[in-house]
């Protein structure tokens, strides 16, 4: 069950891969926002991965900044100004981004290259309807991220494992009451069907008695 509450996600250190290079018309920062079909930490009773598809409606218009720490006191690119540029490949999405000439751009890029800043994130809704996919046969379920609404912001964190909890509760309990929603509705029509089936035994018993 897709919901339209922003979530956050993001890359673990592990897997995480971020690096600032200069070039003749400045440094340019690239790293993945996501990676396809790998695993995330428990994000409070499931966990989640992201279909190669997830980002193919959204990247055709959204207009998504480049920012530090999902700061927009910090914004870094925009697709829009064509200061930063979204592309999909078979490992995930990537951002690249112009770094610009000022106090934040240059402090991050020393950040960077120091090794204190390595962690990426994406901040995103999903689409109503199709955004999402649960496997409950897992333990603990699987959900995968289908189709991304909106894409709201990439780049640089500097807590990349850290949990968006909030959100993850709010759409494991959406889920959670879906499928119980789903299962009352189950356990409903099968009740109506023993009864039906009790109705027409006894109707039928009626007819044999009579007759």
């Amino acid at each position: 069950m897709a919901i339209l509450t922003p979530e956050k996600r993001f890359l673990s250190l592990e897997t995480a891969e971020i690096r600032a290079k200069k070039g003749e018309k400045g440094t340019v920062l690239t790293g993945y926002a996501a990676k396809f079909d790998r695993l995330s930490q428990d994000l409070g009773g499931f966990v989640e991965k992201i279909d190669k598809k997830a980002f193919d409606r959204c990247l055709q218009r959204c207009d998504v900044r480049g920012l530090k720490n999902h700061d927009p006191g910090q914004l870094l690119g925009r697709t829009k100004s064509g200061t930063m540029r979204l592309s999909v490949d078979d490992t995930g999405l990537l951002y690249d981004i112009d770094l610009p000439d000022t106090q934040i751009g240059r402090d991050l890029a020393t950040e960077i290259d120091r090794g204190d800043i390595d962690g990426s994130s994406f901040s995103f809704t999903l689409e109503p309807g199709d955004g999402d996919e649960w496997d409950d046969a897992t333990d603990p379920p699987t959900r995968t991220l289908r189709n991304i609404r909106d894409l709201f912001d990439v780049g640089p964190v500097a807590y990349p494992a850290y949990l968006d909890t909030s959100s993850s509760v709010r759409a494991f309990a959406a889920h959670v009451e879906s499928r119980n929603l789903a299962r009352r509705g189950q356990d409903d029509q099968w009740k109506r069907l023993r009864i039906l089936k009790l109705r027409l035994g006894h109707s039928i018993l009626e007819r044999g008695i009579s007759g």
